[in-house]
């Protein structure tokens, strides 16, 4: 019997039996999806596997990509526009080029790169 049937036997008469039988069908169902997901999953592993064997660097990478996750925003500036991300950029080097280098033992001296840079921000 099919999930739908199910569901509309038990639409039809709410009784316990009905009710048994929807859960059964379901927890099939969702069983089923667990293995077809996981065997998924072993395919693409083992596809990978091969290709990185056989130094297909390309292949794997994409099968990489194709594999899940959300990219990372670690690398991202905060922007809505182009001009918003390359302030926040200048911003960020200026800052960074304008602090003396932290140094614990001093050999010899460092003369900073852009010595006098207007901060941003």
């Amino acid at each position: 019997m099919s999930m739908e049937n199910a569901y509309s036997n038990y639409a039809d008469n709410m009784t316990g039996d009905h009710r048994a039988l929807l859960a059964d069908i379901k927890a099939v169902q969702h069983s089923t999806s667990d293995k077809l997901r996981d065997q998924g999953t072993a395919d693409k592993i083992m596809k990978l596997e091969t290709v990185h064997a056989n130094q297909k660097l390309s292949e794997s990478w994409s099968l990489v990509s194709v594999t899940g996750g959300k990219s990372s925003q670690a690398g991202r500036t905060q922007g809505h526009t182009k001009e918003d991300r390359t302030k926040a950029w200048h911003c960020h080097f200026s800052q960074l080029l304008a602090e003396p280098p932290k140094i614990i033992v001093v050999d010899e001296e460092i003369i900073p790169v852009l010595d006098g840079i207007r901060r941003a921000g």
